[in-house]
């Protein structure tokens, strides 16, 4: 077989929201030997890349089809196969791999769970939240759902390989197709960035509980259920306080604040607007435990970053967090949609606070985010590549 170069066109639209994914393709550097990154902004330029931007914003189709014509220049005017790798959609991928058939390695990288959410009408699985949710809401849930289980449809019929964050969105993905190849590669955060900033001791020197939720605010993700049972201990006279960082599309407005009434969360609960990077960082780190009783992840980088900023995590055990730690080492489970088990383990880890017990934990987690680097992540990419232009088997390649 003759030498294939290894060369690689990487899609992203909306990078400022995938920050994490903009790192990981840029340590990629120079163990290519063409790397072309088609970004819906513009970034700095880089000697190991090429990168192209479009000259002003655009919305996601029309990225899509300026991607596709500028990708089919690079591929026309060179000789051998490429590897396309599109993140998010797979539009870009298909239309290429139309064009030019077996020239073109087209991979989807996939971060979400879509089909199952939408067969289970996952924004009506929250018990303590479903009667919030009026018939237009949902007829907005149903339209969303539909419009992301299409794109992904659409893009993946011509995909050779899609490529998920854990096994949980693989397993997904082969509910819309069965027969097509999947690999999971884990993905990493920036523990230079997310790290802990201030001691414990000083961040929480009052004996109240911190309590933080961040992340989309929505009814997949067990908002319900968390009010439902920090209403009970508010009740009870329990010294703890919520924070919520996050935000929630104009239509769920009604929903979050109706059921925010139900459950007296105002009493407890501070609630502040989606943060930049910068400012959440030391949120999480002063916080005592990050909760998150989602009922759908794919692989929540939120959780990474919490421990990175030596904060535990007690989270809704489902597969896109039980894989991140099946023997539950460093996380707290509780089983999903289950108010009792959820309140015993919060109480639980409320009365262990300060315990060597506890700051054991804290450091296991630091330790654990810290052995999976962005780096790690690229070389995994990179062999994966070489795999698939070289000999075209790989053994994550299922």
């Amino acid at each position: 077989m003759s030498e294939q170069k290894l060369r690689v066109i990487s899609i992203i639209y909306s990078e400022s929201g995938y920050s994490d994914r903009m790192r990981m393709i840029l340590s990629l550097g120079s163990s290519l030997d063409r790397h072309i990154i088609l970004s819906s902004s513009s970034l700095e330029e880089r000697e190991d890349c090429e990168i192209i931007s479009p000259s002003g914003p655009m919305r996601a189709h029309q990225f899509w089809s300026w991607a596709a014509q500028q990708a089919a220049g690079i591929i026309e005017a060179s000789e051998g196969r490429w590897i396309v790798h599109e993140y998010i959609t797979g539009i870009t991928s298909y239309l290429l791999k139309r064009k030019f058939g077996q020239r073109v390695y087209a991979i989807t990288s996939a971060y979400s769970i879509e089909i199952a959410f939408l067969r289970e009408r996952g924004w009506r699985r929250d018990p303590y939240s479903r009667q919030f949710i009026s018939w237009k809401q949902t007829a907005q849930w149903l339209r969303i759902s539909l419009k992301c289980a299409l794109v992904r449809w659409a893009g993946g019929r011509g995909n050779d390989l899609f490529l998920g964050n854990s096994t949980a969105v693989a397993q997904d993905i082969q509910r819309l197709f069965p027969k097509k190849k999947t690999a999971v590669i884990k993905t990493a955060i920036d523990t230079n960035v997310f790290r802990p900033t201030l001691k414990k001791e000083q961040a929480n020197s009052s004996g109240t509980f911190q309590l933080l939720y961040a992340g989309r605010i929505n009814p997949p993700k067990g908002i319900g259920l968390l009010f439902h049972c920090l209403q009970q201990l508010h009740k009870e006279g329990v010294d703890f306080r919520l924070k919520i960082i996050g935000q929630y599309w104009p239509f769920e407005k009604e929903w979050f604040e109706n059921m925010s009434a139900h459950y007296e969360a105002d009493q407890y609960t501070d609630y502040i607007p989606r943060l930049p990077r910068e400012e959440l960082i030391p949120e999480l780190s002063s916080a005592d435990l990050l909760v998150l009783p989602s009922l759908y992840e794919g692989s929540p980088r939120i959780v990474k970053e919490a421990l990175a900023c030596g904060t535990q995590v007690l989270c809704t055990d489902i597969p896109g967090t039980h894989v991140l730690d099946p023997k539950g080492d460093i996380l707290h489970f509780f089983q999903e949609n289950n108010a009792s088990d959820f309140l015993e383990k919060l109480r639980a880890l409320m009365a262990q606070k300060g315990s060597e017990e506890w700051n054991q934990r804290i450091r296991s987690g630091v330790e654990w985010v810290r052995s999976y680097s962005h780096q790690q992540v690229s070389q995994q990419l990179i062999d994966l590549y070489e795999q698939i232009l070289q000999i075209r088997k790989h053994e994550s390649i299922h």
